[in-house]
């Protein structure tokens, strides 16, 4: 999933908006303080937590994979070209 949303950001100036903005929101609310809202939604089993986890997992992984994306220099880019990468 952090895969794709970054990847998508980067080929997207639309998506990279909307993935920035929710970031800005999300991004520094607590797996915690999500938690009574996953609760009423999913209840107490185990898709609760799992739900946890991916909350506070997910902000981490798209953050640091679309900074790590968007910072390759150009010439590696033209080098991968060169060699046949696509993207």
């Amino acid at each position: 999933t952090a895969a794709v949303t970054a990847t998508s950001a980067l080929i997207s100036p639309i998506i990279s908006d909307w993935v920035q903005a929710l970031m800005a929101v999300l991004h520094p609310l607590p797996g915690i303080a999500v938690l009574p809202i996953i609760i009423l939604w999913l209840g107490t089993g185990p898709q609760s937590i799992i739900a946890v986890i991916w909350f506070s997992s997910i902000w981490p992984l798209i953050t640091n994979l679309h900074t790590g994306l968007r910072s390759v220099p150009a010439t590696q880019m033209e080098a991968g070209r060169n060699l046949g990468l696509k993207g």
